[in-house]
Protein backbone atom coordinates (compact mmCIF):
# COMPACT_ATOMS: atom_id res chain seq x y z
CA UNK A 1 0.00 0.00 0.00
CA UNK A 2 1.55 3.29 -0.96
CA UNK A 3 2.06 5.96 1.56
CA UNK A 4 1.15 9.00 0.73
CA UNK A 5 2.81 10.87 3.69
CA UNK A 6 3.94 14.16 1.74
CA UNK A 7 7.84 15.32 1.11
CA UNK A 8 8.53 18.44 1.42
CA UNK A 9 8.71 20.76 -1.67
CA UNK A 10 11.67 23.89 -1.52
CA UNK A 11 9.07 26.61 -2.06
CA UNK A 12 8.42 25.82 2.21
CA UNK A 13 11.29 26.81 2.53
CA UNK A 14 11.29 30.33 1.65
CA UNK A 15 9.23 30.93 4.43
CA UNK A 16 11.06 29.62 7.05
CA UNK A 17 14.15 31.82 5.82
CA UNK A 18 12.38 35.00 5.98
CA UNK A 19 14.60 37.34 8.24
CA UNK A 20 17.07 34.83 9.22
CA UNK A 21 20.98 35.47 8.82
CA UNK A 22 22.56 32.52 10.68
CA UNK A 23 22.35 29.09 8.80
CA UNK A 24 23.22 25.49 10.45
CA UNK A 25 22.29 22.32 8.07
CA UNK A 26 22.99 18.70 9.68
CA UNK A 27 23.17 15.48 8.23
CA UNK A 28 21.97 12.11 9.66
CA UNK A 29 24.72 9.37 8.95
CA UNK A 30 23.40 6.51 7.36
CA UNK A 31 19.58 7.84 8.35
CA UNK A 32 17.41 5.25 7.57
CA UNK A 33 19.33 2.79 9.08
CA UNK A 34 18.92 4.29 12.40
CA UNK A 35 15.29 3.48 12.59
CA UNK A 36 14.33 0.41 13.70
CA UNK A 37 12.06 -1.64 11.49
CA UNK A 38 8.37 -2.85 12.54
CA UNK A 39 8.32 -6.21 14.02
CA UNK A 40 5.88 -7.08 11.38
CA UNK A 41 7.86 -5.54 8.34
CA UNK A 42 11.34 -7.30 9.37
CA UNK A 43 10.47 -10.68 7.50
CA UNK A 44 8.95 -8.98 4.70
CA UNK A 45 13.18 -8.01 4.18
CA UNK A 46 14.31 -11.50 4.14
CA UNK A 47 16.99 -12.26 1.56
CA UNK A 48 18.53 -15.28 1.03
CA UNK A 49 21.94 -15.87 0.20
CA UNK A 50 24.89 -18.78 -0.50
CA UNK A 51 25.43 -17.86 3.42
CA UNK A 52 21.84 -17.55 4.64
CA UNK A 53 18.49 -15.75 5.51
CA UNK A 54 19.17 -12.48 6.40
CA UNK A 55 16.45 -9.79 7.53
CA UNK A 56 17.01 -6.30 8.31
CA UNK A 57 16.34 -4.78 12.05
CA UNK A 58 16.65 -1.64 10.58
CA UNK A 59 14.94 0.36 7.99
CA UNK A 60 17.07 0.00 4.32
CA UNK A 61 17.18 2.84 1.93
CA UNK A 62 14.96 1.78 -0.95
CA UNK A 63 11.89 0.44 0.18
CA UNK A 64 8.35 1.35 -0.96
CA UNK A 65 7.45 3.87 1.62
CA UNK A 66 10.65 4.67 3.20
CA UNK A 67 11.18 7.77 2.22
CA UNK A 68 7.55 8.79 3.76
CA UNK A 69 8.05 6.92 6.90
CA UNK A 70 11.24 8.77 7.47
CA UNK A 71 10.06 12.15 6.94
CA UNK A 72 7.11 11.25 9.13
CA UNK A 73 9.17 10.20 11.68
CA UNK A 74 11.73 13.36 11.51
CA UNK A 75 8.70 15.42 11.21
CA UNK A 76 7.10 14.31 14.56
CA UNK A 77 10.68 14.86 16.28
CA UNK A 78 11.25 17.93 15.15
CA UNK A 79 7.58 19.73 14.71
CA UNK A 80 7.89 21.82 18.02
CA UNK A 81 10.52 23.23 16.60
CA UNK A 82 9.76 25.93 13.75
CA UNK A 83 13.21 27.07 12.64
CA UNK A 84 13.29 23.64 11.36
CA UNK A 85 13.23 22.57 7.68
CA UNK A 86 13.29 18.86 7.34
CA UNK A 87 14.10 17.33 3.98
CA UNK A 88 14.43 13.40 4.92
CA UNK A 89 17.68 13.14 6.62
CA UNK A 90 18.92 16.67 6.08
CA UNK A 91 18.16 19.26 8.93
CA UNK A 92 18.07 23.19 8.25
CA UNK A 93 18.23 25.52 11.43
CA UNK A 94 17.90 29.13 10.49
CA UNK A 95 17.90 31.83 13.06
CA UNK A 96 18.02 35.76 12.74
CA UNK A 97 21.08 36.19 15.42
CA UNK A 98 23.81 34.38 16.41
CA UNK A 99 22.45 34.40 20.15
CA UNK A 100 19.18 32.59 18.56
CA UNK A 101 20.99 30.33 16.65
CA UNK A 102 23.40 28.63 19.15
CA UNK A 103 19.97 28.44 21.22
CA UNK A 104 18.27 26.77 18.12
CA UNK A 105 20.96 24.25 18.12
CA UNK A 106 21.09 23.52 21.39
CA UNK A 107 17.33 22.86 21.16
CA UNK A 108 17.96 20.25 17.80
CA UNK A 109 21.04 18.48 19.42
CA UNK A 110 19.25 17.36 22.61
CA UNK A 111 16.28 16.32 20.17
CA UNK A 112 18.59 14.53 18.54
CA UNK A 113 19.93 13.27 21.59
CA UNK A 114 17.08 12.49 23.13
CA UNK A 115 15.84 10.69 19.97
CA UNK A 116 19.80 8.41 19.84
CA UNK A 117 20.18 10.08 16.20
CA UNK A 118 23.56 10.36 15.14
CA UNK A 119 25.19 13.09 12.88
CA UNK A 120 27.35 12.81 10.01
CA UNK A 121 29.92 15.72 11.28
CA UNK A 122 31.38 15.92 7.88
CA UNK A 123 28.51 16.71 6.08
CA UNK A 124 27.39 19.38 8.53
CA UNK A 125 27.83 23.00 8.57
CA UNK A 126 27.20 24.70 11.19
CA UNK A 127 26.35 29.06 11.97
CA UNK A 128 26.98 30.00 8.59
CA UNK A 129 26.14 32.99 7.20
CA UNK A 130 24.96 31.16 3.78
CA UNK A 131 25.01 27.41 2.31
CA UNK A 132 23.35 25.52 0.24
CA UNK A 133 20.70 22.89 1.46
CA UNK A 134 19.42 20.52 -1.36
CA UNK A 135 20.50 22.83 -3.78
CA UNK A 136 19.20 25.91 -2.90
CA UNK A 137 21.52 28.61 -1.96
CA UNK A 138 20.06 30.75 0.84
Amino acid sequence: MDDRYPIPHMHDLNSKLKGCKKFSVLDLQKGYYQIPMAKGDIPKTAVITPFGCFEFLRMPFGLKNAAQAFQRLMDSIFSGLPFTFIYLDDILIASPDSSTHYEHLRQVFKLLSDHGLILNRNKCAIHQDELTFIGHQN
